[in-house]
């Protein structure tokens, strides 16, 4: 069976019973790319086989594993999108080495990349709920049917950073990217290859503001009542913002106060010297464009090709590039 026909499979078990957040996250055309791809793709091929061991034995509740397959679709998935854009190639594992994932070379010039996948808020309780609210949904279809009903009506959402609170804030948002991002990072990563950068997947997140906005230290939105306000972008106080700072955010009523509550940390570009600019991957959900957001330090001048070379939008400390 090809990897394409065991994720299928795998996902329409799971769909039989309930919804998985991390399954619907992965893309099946991008499965099949990695697989044909795989033939004359060492890495690829390499991914194509741990993938097609993880999916061969995962439950529906294994959460951990669910992770891991994410993990190594993740790194196939960037792979793939960045080799469009410029010449890549990934560091394979030595015992004893820290290395970051990637080499990227630009006008015979070496870059690392480090890549991390972060997840939705609370992971394993978030999911196991999710999971059970499914499960809840798939009984709750069966008795419209039953009872009937030609136009059936379900709901069921998931808070991507802050469990259990739909509309998070923008301090919400930075607080939880910060303490993602920070899990786990190791300073011999970015130091095997300099300059080396961190890019962080956002496809199971998202971002709040739109996509230039959102690397923007503030900018003028539209209140609910036709009146500009100023907001904060996240991903900017995420690289670059300090503790202490109270963030403004978008109102989402007639009530609703346009005052958010403080940032708790310093962002990542604030507290790691080593980690010499980050890139921000999402989609749009209503077009699939792929964005890459780039933001670095502005006297980093050398990590500014590795940015231009990928980003749709960068923008620095000063904010004098968007």
């Amino acid at each position: 069976m090809s990897l394409y026909d065991e994720y299928l499979k795998k996902f329409q078990e799971i769909n039989d019973y309930t919804h998985n957040p991390l399954i619907g996250s992965i893309n099946l055309h991008l499965i099949e790319a990695v697989e044909i791809k795989s033939s004359h793709d060492p890495f690829l091929k390499e991914i194509t086989k741990k993938l097609y061991d993880f999916l061969s034995k995962l439950r529906i509740d294994g959460y951990r594993e669910w992770i891991e397959v994410y993990t190594i679709y993740s790194e196939a998935e960037l792979y793939l999108k960045l080799s469009g854009k410029i010449a890549i190639e990934h560091i394979k594992e030595e015992q004893g080495q820290k290395t970051p994932d990637f080499k990227v070379t630009i006008r015979k010039k070496e870059y690392g990349i480090e890549l991390k996948s972060v997840s939705f808020a609370d992971a394993f309780v978030n999911y196991r709920e999710v999971l059970a609210e499914g499960l809840e949904k798939k009984i709750e279809i069966e008795d419209q049917i039953a009872n009937g009903e030609t136009l059936i009506v379900t709901e069921q959402s998931i808070a991507p950073y802050t469990r259990k609170q739909p509309g998070n804030s923008k301090s919400q948002i930075i607080n939880s990217l910060i303490n993602k991002i920070e899990q786990n990072l190791k300073q011999d990563q970015f130091k095997f290859i300099e300059p080396t950068i961190l890019l962080i997947n956002l496809s199971q997140l998202g971002t709040a503001s739109s996509t230039d906005n959102s690397i923007k230290p503030f900018f003028l939105s539209t209140h609910i009542h036709n009146k500009k306000v100023i907001a904060n972008g996240e991903l900017w106080h995420t690289a670059f913002g300090t503790a202490g700072n109270t963030i403004w955010k978008e109102p989402m009523g007639y009530n609703d106060d346009i005052f958010d509550r403080k940032q708790e940390k310093d962002g990542i570009l604030v507290s790691y010297p080593w980690i010499r600019g980050l890139i921000f991957y999402s989609q749009k959900h209503s077009s699939k464009q792929d964005n890459f957001l780039g933001l670095y330090r502005s006297d980093d001048l050398d990590v500014y090709p590795l940015l231009e070379n990928i980003c749709n939008y960068i923008n620095d400390d000063k904010n004098s590039l968007v």
